[in-house]
């Protein structure tokens, strides 16, 4: 059976959404799926729903996918769906737990890629695990690559010019094989940089004790918070190698962290 390439579209408005007769996302797919391949095809996604459906629909009839990408809005970790503005009236996807059989990880090609067009939904933390997770749910029998980005995405204009194209220090790449998920230009979910980044925040936190004390109820509160998440952290961290899921667990604990830390009274040294 020969391989699809399927380009999903949100109908909601691109780049320029708040324009009169702005291109809908699903404008954006279909021009896509056209400069790609004449056998590719583009489906409107209005809900969650739909795309649940959708993916039924192929499964069934005995699909065979070599590409799958999503033109919509995004956030970190997050595929954002649906008519409604970027932050009322939407769906999102931050998981992929329906999709969790057998079935649907046959629908996919060996080497099969999925890319996620949405601005930032590889940032942070929980954006690079988005893409481990998709690799796991979707493509550790077949193998192959999701791919999403940091920052903003590309989209097209009225004239259907790329307005940004992205380089290659905001992608960001989940490969599998051979049932392993590795991911690739990592920022967030890397234990080197997150062992650095507990030894930055424990020297802040020193720093402000030598500097300023802890002379307010309130500070040392703060600081002993910060402390404990920067413990909890550095226990997920130990060891040479560590699963992706225990590596945003020492990321959630830094960044809560580096939200407390700021609030230390008369911070002066950085």
């Amino acid at each position: 059976m020969p391989s699809h390439r399927i380009h999903f579209g949100s109908a909601r408005a691109g780049v320029y959404g708040d324009v009169p007769g702005a291109p809908l996302y699903i404008d954006e797919a279909r021009r896509h799926a056209n400069a790609q391949h004449p056998t590719a095809e583009a489906i409107r996604l209005n809900s969650r729903a739909d795309l649940s459906m959708t993916l039924r629909r192929l499964r069934d009839e005995g699909s065979r996918l070599e590409y799958m990408d999503f033109h919509s809005h995004g956030a970190p970790g997050r595929l954002v769906l649906g008519e409604g503005s970027l932050w009322d009236g939407h769906e999102t996807v931050d998981n992929w737990h329906e999709f969790d059989d057998e079935s649907y990880r046959r629908m996919f090609s060996p080497g099969a890629e999925i890319e996620f067009h949405g601005c930032s939904i590889a940032s942070e933390g929980r954006g690079e695990y988005f893409l481990v997770h998709t690799a796991w749910i979707f493509l550790r029998a077949s193998g192959g690559v999701v791919s999403g980005y940091r920052s903003l995405a590309y989209s097209y204009d009225f004239t259907e010019v790329p307005l940004r194209i992205p380089d290659a220090w905001d992608r960001v790449e989940a490969h599998v094989s051979d049932g392993h998920v590795v991911l690739h230009n990592a920022r967030a979910l890397s234990l080197p940089r997150l062992r650095e980044r507990a030894h930055q925040l424990t020297r802040r936190l020193q720093r402000h004790h030598h500097a300023n004390g802890y002379g307010r109820r309130a500070d040392h509160t703060n600081a002993a918070e910060a402390s404990r998440h920067i413990e909890r952290a550095q226990g997920f961290l130990v060891g040479s190698q560590q699963r992706y899921s225990t590596l945003l667990r020492a990321c959630n604990e830094l960044d809560a962290a580096q939200r407390v830390i700021p609030n230390l009274g008369a911070w002066r040294v950085r």
